[in-house]
């Protein structure tokens, strides 16, 4: 239900869709160093969308979600049994890719596209993504507006108290009595618990063995 609103928020044109429209396609890993990526969702079998988030500012991010979404087509071919060596052109899901930017906004462009990032003007680059970057709004209280104040307010209890239970009990506490995803806080605190604390080792594990490599 969380992903429908989250769906809804990026396009409340669509008045129709349900749960059962939702399949979840994240790419998942536990170790450093491997493709992974925060949500992807497929809707109604016709609509990829891929969404990271960010908090600090970073061009990468564009790459990582353009492997992300050949890894999740290709995956969704294979499920499918497609055969992408006939003459007959395959059924394709559109894709789209998002950033969410929890960090404070300054002059970041309100899309990134790849070929203008990397290449000079008079460059040829065949390939090509566009990523759409989404900011806080702080008049909206919708989902993804939630998951930034969220994320704002994690980064603070983390400077205070460091990698600690306590960082994420503050976190949860502060988030409650701010109506901050306070309905997904209650009926789930200890598995958030448990993955931010699985997070955090994830991290250890990128800082140690990734980031040098």
């Amino acid at each position: 239900k969380y992903q429908l609103q989250l769906y809804k928020t990026l396009h409340p044109e669509d008045k129709h869709v349900k749960t059962s429209d939702i399949e979840t396609i994240t790419k998942k890993c536990v170790v450093a160093q491997h493709e992974h990526n925060d949500l992807g969702i497929l809707v109604k079998d016709t609509l990829m969308i891929l969404v990271e988030a960010q908090s600090s500012w970073s061009p990468n991010i564009v790459i990582r979600l353009m492997s992300y979404a050949v890894q999740s087509l290709m995956d969704y071919f294979e499920e499918r049994e497609v055969f992408l060596y006939g003459n007959s052109k395959v059924a394709c899901p559109r894709i789209e890719l998002y950033v969410v930017y929890t960090g404070k906004r300054k002059d970041e462009p309100e899309t990134l596209t790849f070929k203008e990032l990397f290449f000079a003007a008079n460059e040829r680059c065949d390939l090509d993504a566009t990523v759409q970057m989404i900011y806080d709004k702080t008049d909206q209280t919708d989902i993804i507006n939630q998951y930034i104040m969220f994320c704002r307010v994690f980064n603070e209890q983390i400077k205070q108290f460091g990698y600690t239970e306590t960082a994420l009990k503050e976190t949860l506490r502060i988030c409650r009595n701010k109506e901050i995803l306070t309905q997904y806080i209650i009926q789930r605190e200890s598995e958030i618990m448990n993955i931010m604390t699985a997070l955090f080792d994830q991290d250890y594990i990128t800082r140690m063995y990734g980031v040098d490599q």
